[in-house]
């Protein structure tokens, strides 16, 4: 059994299981910072002149956040039968099919546009997501990528804990949750011939929480935050080497 089929095994068992009953539940301060993930997504996407006649792709479209950002006819992809379930039923007026991202089944050159947030992490090999992006873009197609960075405040705690625990630890205790810094995704990206047009920074405030441990109530942190967020978009311009989630734009 090669790598990505391997991947595939272990991702597609715990993703049927973790969307298994319906949308996960999320504090007030993570729907803060996922609706504001996708708001960026959003921007960049706009700034690329996405029109309605243009082919949408929407790579692990999970229970349907990322459809949000252009809810016009695309087409969403993911692993899990469960979570397209729950997105066709967020958003019915797309189509989707269950797929493994290592190995989409569309022509070549067919998308003008894809979306890939938030997944490449959960591959132990992503030069075959990357490569099949690469091959199913057309000339000049555009693909907005977002993935979480260790050189952030939620990097460092990450570390620190794993230090201390002697394991890894990831979010939502997933199988695989490898992440990047600039560095290393512009390398891999380059390795399948996709160029960073921009890139941003999202979310440099440290952990508010992590799994039971709060340093402060949910309700207020969200409060706080909410009042912040001109704060990161600032910083998501100047240094966005450094957020907790790099969004790249890259062009083929």
């Amino acid at each position: 059994m090669n790598i990505a089929n391997f991947d595939t095994k272990i991702n597609r068992s715990f993703y049927e299981n973790f969307y298994r009953g319906g949308i996960v539940d999320r504090s007030r301060v993570e729907t803060l910072k996922q609706s504001y993930r996708i708001a960026l997504i959003r921007s960049l996407a706009g700034n690329l002149g996405i029109g309605a006649s243009k082919k949408v792709l929407i790579i692990g479209c999970g229970s349907g956040d990322d459809i949000a950002v252009y809810n016009h006819g695309v087409i969403a992809s993911d692993l899990s039968f469960n979570a397209i379930k729950l997105s066709r039923h967020r958003y019915p007026d797309n189509k989707y099919v269950v797929a493994d991202c290592s190995y989409l089944p569309f022509k070549n050159n067919y998308f003008d546009f894809a979306i890939c947030s938030e997944v490449i992490e959960h591959i132990n090999s992503p030069i075959y997501l990357l490569s099949e992006v690469y091959r199913v873009l057309q000339e000049n197609g555009a693909l907005i990528i977002t993935v979480p960075n260790w050189l952030s405040f939620f990097g460092v705690a990450r570390k620190t804990l794993e230090l201390l625990v002697g394991h890894s630890i990831t979010a939502n205790n997933q199988p695989i949750d490898n992440w990047y810094t600039f560095k290393t995704l512009r390398r891999r990206l380059l390795k399948c011939h996709l160029e960073i047009q921009c890139i941003r920074g999202c979310w440099y405030f440290p952990p508010i929480s992590w799994r039971n441990l709060a340093l402060l109530p949910d309700s207020l942190a969200y409060r706080i935050l909410g009042k912040l967020i001109k704060i990161d978009k600032f910083l998501g311009r100047k240094i966005p080497f450094l957020g907790h989630i790099i969004l790249a734009v890259c062009k083929k």
